[in-house]
């Protein structure tokens, strides 16, 4: 809310619209009509209502009801739903806030090679045939873009972090080593030694470009968990940048 400011007769309700702080809707509510509780619950209605009015879905650009034009991931998320390199977690959702798995990113990366026949020889124990992920994680295997966990084991369900989808779009793009600093980055001594080739030249080719804190800090956060949000904008960047 912006603002509830109550008379003896009614409530005026000023509040954003949609995630632009600019943009104000005011609403004139009869005070007896309603408590405090049922006046909040009607705004978060709303606010809801002009949400969906604003997806990806009502936009017709993909099939997903909780993107919305106000984010800063629309337009990758769209990218990369239009390109047929991500789909969504469901027919209406594409869960952006949601953390990339091991299956969800050689997917991606399968997706974007034009899912090519593989030889099906699958030793993960882990992977089964008719898994959605299976043919991606044999054609994964067998043109070494990414290993298992283990000998046996490929563990499809386990989160990615940042640097780890760095280092599959670098061993993917057969990266080279470059000479890019991660000085401009408060917390590059985290980046773990093994990825560290694999961040510079992400960061060179700006498929990472790092996230401003609050104080205006910018930070790699290699370890964290890439989200699918995330993931979408890499993925544009990898094809618009990188040939």
């Amino acid at each position: 809310h912006k603002g509830i400011l109550m008379t003896r007769t009614s409530v005026l309700l000023s509040y954003s619209s949609g995630n632009d702080p600019k943009s104000t809707v005011s609403v004139y509510l009869p005070i007896f009509h309603f408590s405090l509780s049922d006046v909040k619950a009607i705004v978060a209605a709303y606010q809801l209502n002009l949400k969906s009015n604003n997806s990806a879905a009502s936009k017709g650009d993909a099939p997903f009801e909780d993107v919305y034009t106000t984010d800063w991931y629309y337009a990758p998320v769209v990218f990369a739903y239009q390109h047929s390199l991500m789909t969504g977690t469901s027919d209406s959702t594409f869960s952006p806030q949601d953390t990339l798995t091991r299956a969800m990113a050689v997917q991606t990366l399968y997706n974007y090679s034009g899912k090519p026949e593989t030889a099906d020889s699958n030793r993960f124990s882990d992977v089964k045939q008719g898994d959605w992920y299976c043919k991606a994680v044999s054609w994964a295997a067998e043109n070494g873009v990414t290993a298992g966990t283990s000998e046996t084991t490929f563990s499809p369900n386990d989160l990615v972090t940042r640097e780890q989808f760095a280092a599959l779009l670098y061993r993917f793009k057969n990266g080279q080593q470059t000479q890019c600093s991660l000085d401009a980055f408060a917390d590059a001594n985290d980046v773990s030694d093994w990825a560290k080739d694999a961040v510079k030249w992400a960061v060179n080719n700006k498929i990472l470009s790092g996230s401003k804190m609050n104080d205006g800090t910018l930070m790699l956060l290699p370890r964290s968990g890439a989200t699918r949000a995330e993931t979408a904008v890499m993925l544009e960047r990898m094809v618009e940048n990188v040939k």
